[in-house]
């Protein structure tokens, strides 16, 4: 299957079969202003939602995913990577993560294939995704 971009997540409802333990709402983008159109879009990537999946299962324990799909428009409001970050590829998501779990987590998370790491234990969360590897700390 090839990326698809969904206008609303309830569009791709019968896909998340394939991911059991994660929701599309989840993985949509959140955009607060509804003036862009983009709340409630989502663009499935199978082989990151396959990583993820395959993350959850390792992990044993729910995941909660804070972020995963933006639109441009909302990524150039929420990031410093501007229309382009990784979260508008569809291939990125940043998982509610503290202190204790962060690193075990991203080192579960690079054994299954994620590449790029953000470290925030003091925000709650880190962020993976599937570029060019890299690791940085908010």
């Amino acid at each position: 299957m090839r990326p698809t971009l969904f206008k609303h997540y309830s569009e791709a409802a019968a896909l998340f079969a394939r991911w059991p333990n994660f929701r599309p709402f989840e993985i949509a983008c959140h955009a607060v202003s509804t003036k862009a159109g983009d709340r409630g879009s989502l663009l499935v990537v199978p082989e990151a939602l396959d990583r993820l999946q395959a993350l959850r299962t390792a992990w044993g324990k729910p995941l909660t995913v804070v972020s995963g799909y933006r639109t441009p428009e909302h990524n150039m409001r929420v990031s410093t990577t501007g229309s382009d970050g990784p979260h508008t590829k569809g291939v990125a998501f940043d998982i509610r993560a503290h202190s204790q779990t962060i690193m075990p987590l991203a080192a579960l998370a690079m054994r299954i294939g994620f590449t790029g790491f953000g470290f925030a234990p003091s925000r709650g969360f880190l962020h993976i995704d599937t570029l060019q590897p890299r690791c940085w700390t908010y």
